[in-house]
């Protein structure tokens, strides 16, 4: 039997894909029952990565419509050209080693390339170098290749050494100056789901006591209504911007290290699991549901209402950083829904909740 959030995740996904360009959508909006794909933003390259990643997981343990062979084969052909960016290659290098395909050992060699020989990793962002480095990872632990184990562990101690604050145990966003100074919710996840499955691989305790720390340093930021902030004070760990509060941070991406830390014993983080996804279901901010079931969509995040929102809230977390204070949050009269819904986040579903056999609540939609 297929858990409904899997199976309703999977059947929005082929909703979301063009078997013309062989990508999935950046972004889709629902209005009166049909579905509005945009295909033409640069990241369409990422989300796509994003939802093969799941959709590959999912595949392995459910029969779900998804000839993913032939699908992998044909973005090969058509748009491997196009994926530049080192984290991108990175995670296509997790796909590529867990199906073992014949394109694995070049991707590998790239990186390696890029990351070590040329030593480019100290121009990445953290995300970027998180999916290098779990990718990396990967092709180690299926391929059986001991031959770059030594390159590996080299980048494991740049990340430690260059990418980690050690008074915090908050990571940078990267090396530049301003950028050092706040981190979003979303790199710190891949920062900890990549250190995690390093000390899994290498049985490494130095890497598994960072994580912990990490780990514990930022469920205590959790928001009372069980909602994960943005940005977030590398220096102080304090909270400088609650917004946007994204879904896919609550129903997912939160649970790349909190589903880890429970293997590690840290009991609390069950607690944590279940306040981050009942806030999509009411428990939040506006008291609203994100998620709808007829038909399914889950709406992106809970945003300020402005203009210039980006730019806006780069501005406040610099400023509050420099007068080392904390991020408020805002009445609700102040915020909106975002009600588009973007491809990874599905994606990101799949593979984190595909063959999870508790929390049944969440699993089943029968919150």
């Amino acid at each position: 039997m297929i858990p409904k959030l899997i199976q309703e995740s999977s059947d929005l996904l082929s909703k979301m894909y063009d078997d013309k360009q062989i990508l999935f959508s950046y972004s889709s909006i629902q209005k009166n029952n049909t579905l509005f794909n945009d295909f033409y933003h640069p990241s369409v390259i990422r989300y796509t990565i994003n939802s093969l990643l799941g959709i590959q997981k999912a595949k392995s343990l459910y029969k779900l419509n998804w000839d993913l062979n032939q699908i992998l084969n044909n973005f090969i052909s058509k748009n491997a050209h196009r994926i530049s960016n080192p984290g991108d290659k990175g995670i296509f290098l997790y796909i590529l080693s867990t199906s073992r395909h014949e394109k694995k050992d070049s991707y590998a060699k790239e990186l390696l390339d890029i990351l070590i020989e040329r030593k480019l990793w100290s121009e990445l962002s953290l995300q970027d170098i998180s999916w290098a480095f779990l990718g990396l990872i990967k092709y180690i632990e299926l391929n059986n290749d001991s031959s770059i184990t030594e390159s590996v562990e080299k980048l494991f101690k740049y990340i430690d050494e260059y990418f980690l604050n050690k008074d915090t145990f908050i990571p940078y966003h990267n090396l530049r100056l301003l950028r050092k100074a706040f981190v979003s919710f979303g790199a710190v996840t891949y920062f900890l789901l990549s250190l995690y499955e390093y000390s899994r691989v290498y049985n490494d305790q130095h890497a598994k006591s960072i994580f912990k720390e990490c780990c514990l340093r930022i469920m205590s930021l959790q928001g009372e209504y069980g909602e994960w902030p943005w940005f977030i004070d590398t220096k102080t760990g304090k909270v400088l911007d609650w917004y946007e509060a994204y879904s896919v941070h609550q129903d997912s991406m939160a649970m790349l290290f909190l589903f880890r830390a429970i293997n590690l014993g840290i009991e609390e983080a069950k607690s944590s699991i279940i306040k981050s996804y009942k806030w999509l279901f009411g428990a939040n901010e506006l008291g609203v549901r994100m998620l709808t079931r007829r038909p399914f969509f889950i709406y992106r995040s809970i945003r300020r209402k402005e203009k210039w929102e980006r730019e806006k809230r780069f501005l406040r977390a610099t400023v509050l950083h420099v007068l080392n204070k904390s991020g408020k949050k805002l009445d609700s009269s102040y915020l909106e829904i975002n009600r588009e819904c973007r491809s990874y986040h599905l994606g990101w579903i799949l593979f984190v909740w595909s063959g999870v056999d508790n929390f049944n609540e969440f699993v089943e939609l029968e919150l």
